[in-house]
């Protein structure tokens, strides 16, 4: 499951009215919600997947898997995983929003 972070930066400037920053400042703020976001999308990750799947995600990742592996993976061990994701993405747009009101 590819993330398809341009679309997500391109939704947070149009949702957040971003677009009005001058760009070294929008930016700015667009990698640190990003990061924010890829955190939160790892962490809701790592609890779905349990003790159990951790474990083998690990094990996975020290293979240095190249990331179509990955998203398979995730996806046979999360079932609708990029669902899962973009619930993920929607939360954090509005989090964002509540705290930018």
């Amino acid at each position: 499951m590819d993330i398809d972070y341009s679309k997500i930066e391109a939704e947070l400037v149009e949702e957040l009215a971003l677009a009005g920053l001058p760009q070294p400042k929008r930016e700015e703020l667009l990698g640190k919600m990003l990061e924010a976001l890829l955190k939160r999308i790892f962490m809701d990750t790592m609890e779905r997947l349990g003790e159990k799947g951790m474990t083998e995600y690990e094990s996975l990742i020290e293979t240095e898997p190249s990331e179509a592996a990955v998203g398979k993976f995730l996806e046979e061990h999360i079932p609708n995983y990029g669902a899962f994701v973009q619930d993920i993405v929607d939360q954090f747009k509005k989090d964002i929003k509540a705290v930018a009101a």
